[in-house]
This record gives structure tokens, C-alpha cells and sequence, in this order.
């Protein structure tokens, strides 16, 4: 794995040295004065992955589209991963004081990170062999992947889209019949979830890989980064198309509700 951010500008480099600190300092501090917790958890790696870590970013502020920092944080016990409010507290100090770029945080244990790649997960591969580690407790490498063949891949993407486009559909129609029933509510609640399923459809389809999260907004960028024309199709311009495309079929004065509801 690459170590190196001489590609990067040096406010970038200083950018995801404090992003680094703070995921440090936020976990010591959220663990100061529980029994044996502070030493329990640790993070074990750090690693910038995607456009950042290959070298091309985008800064495109006017056309609505600046690149994350994706950062993968690797720590030692599962029950870290599910401890979603130190994750949060750190997110939210990284985001008042990191300004150039908006942060895309994920965070898996040393366990599970290697299974998948030993199991030729594509996505963890990239990271293996594109990702810059910014901190490790260890020089112990992560494991080597295995290998999928070509149609090992095929046949997975199959399976996935199957799956995830049927059940995006299915969500989509459960929202037109709770909108004819004036249930409101429950039908921004289904297209939301068909919003979700279409971007989780593309994320494994292309990477094999879905992240433990229902952000519909961080799953659109995690698409926009693997496929450019994604990058027109925000979580906004997603909902936005699915509750026109309900219009057609339902009363408009709902359909202006179900909208007031998703945004």
C-alpha cells in the first residue's frame, strides 16, 4: 500500500493530516473514563482511497460537484464499527474544520476487511493496491486478495441487480399504493427506500461492496464516484425523478405533499 501525498497540494496534505487527528483524538476522548474501553478499541489503519488517493479529484464547486475525501478507518473490534455516535461526533468536527472538501467516511473492522479481500471483493481490492495509508498502528500489510474470474464477477453483478432492482421497484410501488390511500407519509417513506435500493443496485453491481449506511446522499456519491454519469444524479435529482414519475398516476396535490415530505 502507498504512503505518499506528494500528488496532493500541501493545504490537502494538512487537510488529511487533521482528519486524521481528529478521528484520533475523537475516539480517545470519547472513551476517556470508561473501564478498560480506551486501550479496547484502537483504530489500526487509516487509508485515503478513491480520487483523492489516485490522483484525480475534481473541484468543480459551480457545476455542483466537489470530490470527498474518502476515508476508510480500520479499527480492531466489530462493536467499534456499530459505535455510530463516536463516528458521528467525529464526522461533525471534521466537517467545521476541513473545508475544501466534504468527508466520506467508512469504517470496518481488521476482521472483515480481510475476509473480503481473501473472498477477491473488488472494492477492497482497489483499496489495497490505490488506497494511501495516512496512519498504521502496525507495518503488518493488510491480507492479499484472492482472485474472482471474469464470469465469478458477471454472475455476482447478476445476482445483485436481480435482487436490488426488483425490490427498488417493489418499494416504488408500494409508495404509489400508499399515495392513493393519502397515506403520505408512508409514501415518501417508500420512495426514499426505492431511492436507496437503486443506489445499494449500482454500488454492488459495479464494486461488489455496500456500505453499512442508509445515507442515500453518501451513496450517491460513493456511485458518482465509480461511474461519471452519476455525478448529474444526486440523492436530490433521484427522489426528485421518482416522485414525477408517480405524478403520472396519482392526484398532483398529493404528489406536491410527498414532495414536501422528502425535502
Amino acid at each position: 500500500m502507498k504512503t505518499s501525498l506528494d500528488h496532493l497540494p500541501e493545504f490537502k496534505q494538512q487537510e488529511l493530516a487533521t482528519i486524521s487527528t481528529i478521528l484520533h483524538d475523537m475516539l480517545g476522548d470519547y472513551f476517556e473514563g470508561k473501564n478498560g474501553s480506551k486501550s479496547e478499541f484502537r483504530i489500526l489503519k487509516i487509508i485515503l482511497l478513491g480520487s483523492h488517493a489516485k490522483g484525480n479529484w475534481v473541484n468543480d464547486p459551480a457545476n455542483g460537484y466537489i470530490s470527498d475525501y474518502d476515508i476508510l478507518v480500520i479499527v480492531n473490534k466489530a462493536a467499534l464499527v456499530e459505535d455510530y455516535v463516536v463516528w458521528q461526533r467525529a464526522e461533525e468536527q471534521i466537517d467545521r474544520k476541513v473545508k475544501s472538501a466534504p468527508l466520506g467516511l467508512i469504517v470496518h473492522d481488521l476482521q472483515e476487511v480481510n475476509e473480503r479481500l481473501q473472498q477477491g471483493h473488488y472494492f477492497f481490492r482497489d483499496i489495497r493496491e490505490e488506497g494511501i495509508e495516512l496512519f498504521a498502528a502496525t507495518p503488518k500489510p493488510l491480507m492479499a486478495p484472492g482472485d474472482l474470474t471474469e464470469a465469478e464477477k458477471r454472475e455476482i453483478a447478476q445476482k445483485y441487480f436481480m435482487r436490488w432492482v426488483k425490490s427498488a421497484h417493489d418499494s416504488f410501488a408500494m409508495s404509489g399504493y400508499a399515495m392513493k390511500d393519502k397515506r403520505i407519509e408512508l409514501a415518501a417513506f417508500e420512495l426514499h427506500q426505492s431511492a436507496e435500493k437503486f443506489f445499494a443496485c449500482a454500488l454492488l453491481v459495479c464494486t461488489n461492496y455496500l456500505p453499512k449506511s442508509h445515507n442515500i446522499e453518501k451513496l450517491s456519491k460513493l456511485c458518482a464516484q465509480i461511474e461519471p454519469e452519476f455525478k448529474g444524479w444526486s440523492h436530490h435529482v433521484l427522489l426528485y425523478q421518482l416522485a414525477n414519475s408517480l405524478a403520472s398516476i396519482q392526484n398532483v396535490n398529493e404528489h406536491l405533499l410527498i414532495k414536501a415530505w422528502l425535502y
